[in-house]
């Protein structure tokens, strides 16, 4: 259901624009699997945030921001 949802999203939204390849990965962590991906060349890596806050951020850190950092 995930890729499903996710590629249709995306033909809703960048439809005309550079062609665009979608990954669901479930296993792994996630700031891992993205960092893999960007290493194999993606050219461009969409990440949302759930806004933990400054002590969410803290306590848990971010996957954004650990891609970010790496």
């Amino acid at each position: 259901q995930a890729e499903t949802k996710l590629k249709s999203l995306v033909q809703q939204h960048f439809a005309g624009l550079a062609p665009a390849q979608t990954v669901v990965q479930g296993l792994g962590s996630a700031s891992d699997v993205i960092l893999e991906l960007a290493q194999q060349g993606a050219g461009m890596v969409v990440m949302a945030t759930h806004g933990h806050g400054f002590l969410g951020r803290i306590a848990l850190g971010s996957v954004a921001e650990r891609v970010l950092r790496h």
